[in-house]
């Protein structure tokens, strides 16, 4: 029930004002994904207000058969499992995003794994410089591996290697910041990032649709720098605002977005 309304309910408001603003607004203003009245009902089993909602699908199952296993030993070959769903090219239905759950499951299943086993865990969250210089060298090499098509199997490494360079630049910046004020800019963003996460799209999409109607040359570079900073600085601090400031005063509010 905890996760119900932390994912699912959150999922059904947040595409429900989607589908309305989008409703609204296609009609005369830039949508990328215009959608219709059947897209109140779609909802139920597809992300159709925005593809990004795939992440609180695959979640839900997560957390729907993860207490199927109960011990080590279990949650060991779901791991195991997870591997091969992961690699083997299998034809999942995208319904209800079965088929990103998946492909993300053995993220999701890593991390307990990890969590579980001291000696991998305390290589996770042990700090050292060294481990940082490598994680960064062998990131960045994988990077231009990748983008050179220089060897198409890189993709089976490259989000775990990703993950490790993560982790290890923030430990880096935990280290370097140590105890962060909750007044800081880092816990404000964290504070409000599922909020973030949720609507994002939506105000990055509104205002591209309002810069589309300014006739600005996005050909130049110096307009398309502008035009991407502001969008993106839009789908941030719009839902910060509306998180600290709105959301979560009200207690229906923070019902509908799980907070």
């Amino acid at each position: 029930m905890k996760k119900v309304k932390r994912l699912m309910i959150p999922y059904f408001t947040t595409s429900v004002i989607v589908i309305t603003i989008k409703l609204l607004t296609q009609d005369f203003m830039l949508v990328e994904h215009p959608v219709t009245l059947l897209s109140f009902f779609e909802i139920l089993y597809l992300p159709v207000a925005g593809y990004f909602l795939w992440f609180i699908w695959a979640l839900w199952w997560m957390f729907v058969i993860l207490p199927f296993f109960k011990t080590k030993t279990s949650r060991d070959v779901l791991f195991l499992v997870s591997v091969l769903l992961h690699f083997i090219p299998l034809e999942v239905t995208s319904l209800f995003c079965l088929e990103q759950f998946r492909g993300m499951l053995v993220y999701f299943m890593f991390g307990i794994f990890a969590f579980e086993n001291r000696w991998l865990y305390y290589f996770i969250v042990n700090f050292k410089w060294s481990k940082l210089v490598c994680a960064v060298l062998l990131f960045i090499s994988m990077e231009v591996i990748y983008f050179l098509n220089m060897d198409e199997n890189i993709n089976i490494v490259l989000p775990f290697i990703g993950i490790w360079f993560i982790i290890e630049a923030s430990k880096s910046i935990s280290k370097r910041w140590g105890e962060v004020n909750k007044n800081s800019w880092l816990m404000l963003v964290s504070a409000s990032s599922y909020i973030i996460y949720l609507f994002h799209t939506t105000f990055e999409g509104i205002t591209k649709a309002m810069l589309h109607r300014i006739p600005f040359n996005s050909g130049l570079w110096y307009v398309f720098v502008f035009e991407s900073i502001t969008v993106v600085l839009m789908g941030v601090i719009i839902p910060m605002i509306l998180h600290r400031w709105v959301l979560k005063k009200y207690k229906i509010t923070r019902i509908l977005f799980g907070l």
